[in-house]
């Protein structure tokens, strides 16, 4: 049995543990902010990227793809979220030797919550972030890559505070052109915020990637099933053309239970930096936008492979070429019959977007590509209630405030909860309810149709009576037109 069938066969003995989603099953799990997409090329592609990392956020996406990067990559994303949420992204990816590459990112979520009272007056903030501090390490055997993220995931909600960890295992097989990925995402420990514990978002995905290549350009088509533990399958699909290293243009779209419009993006490379832009639609929720910055590093030749670095020179034979550096060194040339050279003279094209190396020898004018340039990343955001990206199964609800206190003096003595349903069959039922840390009720809200855009609750029980101080929960379910049932995440709120 070989290496790729070994891995197949572990990634089917693990799928099978994944149950099918019941009514009861919807929004079981924590840390939601790790189903966003780290990325700004991954995004535009509508998240079609499983097979296709090869950049320095494949920690994210497959870190089995490191083993692709040929530069140092230092890359910066900014996500701007609905509802006033925005997320920064920093991944750092370098490669040690011919097999081997490592990564780091950080992943950090953040939402300034801002109490109100019934008038819409400001009255207080508190502090809503999550973090997730990951390391990466990618190794070739063979035809086969692999790689493994292990992370630490910190979440803070007011004075509370939470711990877990996760591990993320991902794989990758190139045939010529065609590229395969599977990756098993978020194995890990239960995240517990007061009373209650959430298991982390585990999913599977399968990808493939093909491109297809001419002199000046090129085009990337891939697609990934993705199946979260606690939500239907969805697909997604996506494309990108790359004209001469310079400019690319990118397409994607994502189809599965959450109404996600079509994703676009481009990327445009000078010299070591790269600027990636993406935004995606969510209907009439409005729009996701990701920003991102990448800086590659010196060339970095695997195994005897010269390192080239870049300097300033003049203007080549051909007036579009600019000499960096001469120095002696060993050329690995995808040329068969070119093995090595005296000596290599690196250039760059006028547009700072080629770098080529032409042997300086007066019997071969060939000239040789040292390196593509590196591939840059974009941009994620993390969790907060008002999340469509990570709506599973396209619920949720969002609280005008975390903290209130229903005493009657006129300040904070009520919440708005805002209602959302993005489903594609219809409405008929929906019901709020509210429970205590013992999952005891304590108030049922109710009726027939599409739920309510904003609902208050005064801080009563269903006798009528004020409830007692603590921290309480409230979740959202809606009943479709076949008499399934989609619940929301649970939101925490407290009552002081």
């Amino acid at each position: 049995m070989n290496k790729l069938s070994v891995i197949i066969l572990i990634i089917l003995i693990l799928s099978s543990t994944f149950r099918p989603v019941q009514a009861d099953d919807a929004g079981v799990t924590g840390n939601a902010f790790l189903k966003i997409g780290m990325g700004a090329r991954a995004a535009g592609m509508g998240g079609a990227f499983c097979a296709i990392a090869d950049d320095a956020s494949a920690g994210y996406w497959n870190p089995a793809g490191l083993c692709g990067i040929e530069k140092q990559e230092l890359l910066f994303m900014h996500t701007k979220w609905l509802a006033d949420i925005a997320s920064e992204y920093i991944a750092f990816a370098k490669p040690i030797d011919d097999d081997t590459s490592l990564g780091a990112s950080i992943i950090f979520l953040h939402a300034e919550d801002m109490a109100r009272n019934r008038q819409a007056q400001e009255t207080g903030k508190f502090n809503n972030h999550d973090a997730c501090f990951s390391l990466s390490y990618a190794s070739k055997k063979g035809s086969i890559d692999w790689g493994l993220t292990p992370k630490i995931i910190h979440r803070q909600l007011k004075d509370e505070t939470a711990v877990s960890v996760g591990l993320d295992m991902g794989s990758r097989y190139i045939n010529d052109n065609l590229s395969f990925g599977a990756t098993i995402q978020n194995l890990g420990t239960k995240i517990k915020l007061g009373e209650e514990a959430s298991p982390s978002p585990l999913a599977l995905n399968l990808g493939v990637g093909y491109k297809m290549s001419t002199e000046n350009d090129s085009l990337t088509i891939a697609g990934d099933i993705n199946k979260p533990i606690d939500s239907n399958p969805s697909l997604s699909l996506g494309a990108e053309y790359n004209y001469d290293n310079w400019i690319m243009a990118r397409v994607g779209a994502r189809m599965g239970p959450v109404k996600q419009g079509l994703s676009f993006g481009f990327g445009v490379l000078s010299h070591d930096y790269r600027f990636d832009y993406a935004f995606t639609s969510f209907d009439d929720l409005g729009l996701t936008h990701r920003a991102a910055v990448t800086r590659c590093f010196e060339i970095v030749s695997r195994g005897d492979t010269e390192v080239a670095k870049v300097v300033e020179g003049e203007k080549g034979k051909k007036g579009r070429e600019q000499v960096l550096e001469v120095r002696p060194a060993v050329l690995v040339s995808d040329a068969s019959e070119v093995e090595t050279a005296p000596e290599i003279v690196s250039h760059r094209d006028a547009k700072g977007t080629k770098e080529i190396a032409t042997l300086a020898s007066d019997e071969s004018e060939k000239t040789l590509s040292l390196t593509e340039p590196a591939r840059v990343e974009e941009i994620a955001r993390t969790t907060a209630p008002f999340e469509p990206e990570l709506l599973q199964p396209c619920v949720f609800i969002f609280p005008d405030t975390r903290v209130f206190s229903p005493d009657g003096d006129g300040t904070l003595d009520s919440v708005a909860f805002i209602l959302r349903t993005i489903i594609q069959t219809q409405v008929i039922r929906w019901e709020l309810r509210i429970v205590d840390r013992n999952n005891n009720t304590i108030n049922v809200f109710a009726g027939h149709g599409m739920p309510l855009e904003t609902l208050i609750w005064d801080g009563r029980n269903k006798s009528g009576n004020i409830v007692s101080s603590g921290s309480y929960f409230c979740l959202l379910s809606v009943t479709d037109e076949k008499g399934k049932i989609w619940t929301s995440s649970k939101e925490i709120i407290v009552v002081e």
